[in-house]
């Protein structure tokens, strides 16, 4: 955790003489610059030769239990003081994660309980100014991201990974007016989960719900992240509505062998399901219409399931809006020869071509 990431918020801390929360606010100050001195001499351990590394180590030490020490003080003087909780947790979160590698799970989880004893301490929104607001954003992009990382360090327990991943979901969601990039990653990150353990009825509406967030926020945002999901969120949605189909007895259709001579099979899905698949994909590209990868796994899907021409209707129109656009050709192009019209397709390679300057 880098310094100028910790302490972001002591602006809010308002200089006083004696008060509960003036007595609070000078103990977080000393505990902050006893963080400082943590990292600085942890800082110098790692470059130190080997023989006075120990020595440094041991130092750092003294300063990260006086910064906690002086945090959980700062908390006890006045327990009304969000900020203290804040930046109390925040030591926490860097001490016992210095790295995705390690983690002290007992510090790692007592910072989570400070981040919700602080959010707790808070007024509700809306904020009368930004100080609170900011404040606000940033307990629930922290704790949103510490039960992110709670479900990756019990991954190997597969119930405990998804309750973590799903609170982190439920927490960002609730205050997805603030944390909308966060809201739409860690719904991306649970419904992702639940297809990797092929949990298919639960899956299907994460997905959509998650869906659901990611437009929000990037209405709000435009965020890159949230447009960067949309392909896997799409491409693993239709996945799980096909295999919670399987998994539910559906019958299943043959659509040939692979090049291995293995037989490909999808399950036979009703008309209505095939639709909500589709519609989730045109839902996803009005936020990344430039994805041709999306597009060419909705013409996968599509072409499965009977509905080629819609498929290829979608991305003639995308392409012709993006006429210049090498990918986009190639893609059309593509997949026109794939299904055998070779004519239609030669426009678009020839542009292709043209556009990526290959022969």
């Amino acid at each position: 955790m880098k310094k100028h990431l910790l302490f972001a918020l002591l602006g809010v801390l308002a200089l006083g003489c004696g008060t509960p929360r003036d007595k609070s606010n000078d103990k977080m100050k000393q505990s902050a610059l006893a963080y400082s001195e943590a990292l600085a001499t942890l800082e110098k351990a790692f470059k130190a030769p080997e023989k006075g590394r120990n020595a440094l180590l041991a130092e750092s030490e003294q300063y990260k239990e006086k910064a906690l020490k002086l945090g959980k003080e700062a908390i006890e003087i006045d327990p009304t003081n969000a900020s203290a909780y804040y930046n109390t947790a925040i030591m926490m979160q860097s001490f016992a994660r210095p790295s995705k590698k390690e983690v002290e799970l007992e510090l790692f989880e007592e910072a989570i309980q400070t981040f919700e004893k602080g959010l707790a301490a808070m007024p509700p929104p809306p904020f009368p100014n930004d100080s609170l607001k900011n404040l606000y954003i940033n307990f629930n992009n922290s704790l949103s991201i510490c039960y992110r990382d709670l479900s990756d360090i019990y991954q190997k327990d597969v119930d405990k990974s998804l309750e973590y991943a799903k609170k982190s979901a439920e927490l960002a969601e609730k205050a997805k007016d603030y944390v909308m990039v966060t809201a739409a990653t860690s719904s991306f990150k649970y419904a992702g989960l639940l297809h990797k353990h092929q949990r298919w009825n639960e899956a299907v509406p994460a997905f959509e719900k998650a869906l659901d967030i990611h437009k929000f926020a990037y209405e709000r945002s435009s965020s890159d992240e949230v447009a960067g999901n949309l392909r896997d969120l799409a491409l693993f949605y239709a996945e799980s509505v096909q295999k919670q189909a399987e998994a539910n007895g559906a019958k299943m259709k043959s659509l040939g062998k692979d090049p291995q001579g293995n037989e490909i099979k999808v399950p036979e899905l009703d008309a209505a399901t095939i639709d909500k698949v589709i519609a989730f994909y045109q839902e996803s590209l009005k936020i990344a219409p430039d994805n041709w990868d999306m597009y060419a796994a909705l013409f996968q899907f599509a072409s499965d399931h009977g509905r080629e021409k819609v498929a290829l209707d979608l991305l003639k129109a995308a392409v012709d809006q993006r006429k210049d656009d090498a990918r986009g050709n190639e893609v059309l192009g593509t997949i026109l020869q794939s299904v055998g019209k070779n004519a239609e397709a030669a426009p678009y390679i020839k542009k292709f071509k043209e556009l990526s300057g290959r022969k």
